[in-house]
């Protein structure tokens, strides 16, 4: 029987597999950081929904009667840009300032970060139901970016 060169073989059958081997780790490994940015882009955003809130229920008479808290109580489109005056939000009336706060937090945090407040549903006990939508973009598994949405609801 003739062997000669067959080990080369096997080592070289061996060293393919393990090279398969890594590449599948490899890519575990990167799908699995993906999958944890995501949850931690779903995170942030249920907890600056959370944060809008609390600022509302804070301050309940804006989003009870917004014409006493100005033009741009909570539930109008946020036309508040947090880009102006170098990023530095007003200090009245408190509703512009917190929106406006919670508008830059969420571009930081965020990845192109925005966010949307609609305030005019009512439950049968008489409380106002706020939608708070949040959104963001983010790669998904494909590469391509698309637009995630994170939806709040809430009562004041």
């Amino acid at each position: 029987m003739k062997q000669k060169g067959f080990t080369l073989l096997e080592i070289m059958i061996a060293v393919f597999i393990l090279a398969l081997g890594v590449l599948a780790l490899a890519y575990l490994q990167s799908s699995s950081l993906k999958t944890n940015q995501s949850a931690q882009f779903r995170s942030t955003a249920s907890i600056m929904a959370s944060d809008i809130l609390e600022r509302m229920r804070a301050n309940p008479e804006a989003a009870r009667d917004p014409e006493a808290a100005g033009d741009d109580a909570y539930n109008t489109a946020l036309n508040v840009d947090p880009n102006t005056n170098d990023g530095i939000c007003p200090a009245s009336p408190a509703v512009r300032r917190d929106i406006c706060q919670w508008l830059v937090l969420l571009e930081e945090e965020l990845p192109e970060g925005d966010g949307s407040i609609d305030c005019d549903g009512r439950s049968p006990e008489g409380a106002i139901i706020c939608a708070i939508d949040i959104q963001w973009t983010e790669a998904q598994s494909s590469g391509n970016l698309s637009a995630t949405t994170f939806s709040y609801e809430g009562a004041l």
